[in-house]
């Protein structure tokens, strides 16, 4: 989802489900993580300055491997939060002219004077 909050910063919330289920034979529980993330231009939108949030809520891997005589109980954590912080600059011209480009079809449209 993005918000537009006031003097223009963009605001998106983003997020992930995973049901549990069966993978070969091992079981594994649900899973879930959500982020959030702001983004402000500058300079006539040539600066673009992100700040993020990734997996500020978040529920990690829980498995089970019951196999004959094997019984393995799986606990996997990745690093959260992670904060991310990006600036974009844009050079160059954002008037520049799209060139005009022709292909072959459009020959020969010409040429049947179908164009």
């Amino acid at each position: 989802m993005k918000f537009t909050l006031p003097w223009k910063v963009l605001t998106e919330l983003s997020g992930w489900y995973t049901s549990g289920g069966l993978e070969g034979t091992m079981t594994y529980e649900y899973m879930y993580g959500a982020s959030v993330g702001v983004s402000k231009k500058f300079m006539d939108d040539k600066l673009k300055v992100n700040l993020g949030v990734e997996n500020f809520v978040s529920r990690f891997f829980y498995g089970n491997l019951d196999y004959s005589n094997i019984n393995l109980d799986i606990y996997n954590k990745w690093e959260a939060p992670e904060l991310n912080f990006k600036i974009t600059y844009n050079f160059g011209n954002k008037h520049l002219k799209q060139k005009d480009h022709k292909s072959g079809a459009n020959e020969e449209l010409d040429r049947t004077g179908k164009n």
